[in-house]
C-alpha cells in the first residue's frame, strides 16, 4: 500500500511540473496586455455601451479524469 501512495505522489508531482511550465509565458502575455497605457478598465468592446453583455463559460474536467485514469491504470 505504501508503494501505491509513493507512486501517486510522484505521478501528481510530475503532472504539476507539466502544468506549471506555461506560467512564465502566461505572465509575459498578461504583463504585455495590462501594461500601463494599454489597458483601460472602463472600455467595453461593444457598439452600444448601455446594452448588457451576455457571457457564457464552462468548465471541463478532462485533466482531472486523465489523472485518475492514469492512476487506475498504474
Amino acid at each position: 500500500m505504501k508503494s501505491q501512495n509513493i507512486l501517486f505522489v510522484v505521478t501528481a508531482f510530475l503532472y504539476c511540473l507539466q502544468v506549471c511550465q506555461c506560467g512564465e509565458w502566461e505572465r509575459a502575455v498578461l504583463d504585455h496586455l495590462f501594461a500601463d497605457g494599454r489597458y483601460n478598465p472602463h472600455e467595453r468592446p461593444v457598439e452600444n455601451e448601455s446594452e448588457p453583455i451576455q457571457v457564457t463559460f464552462g468548465i471541463i474536467l478532462q485533466q482531472l479524469i486523465d489523472v485518475v485514469g492514469t492512476f487506475l491504470i498504474l
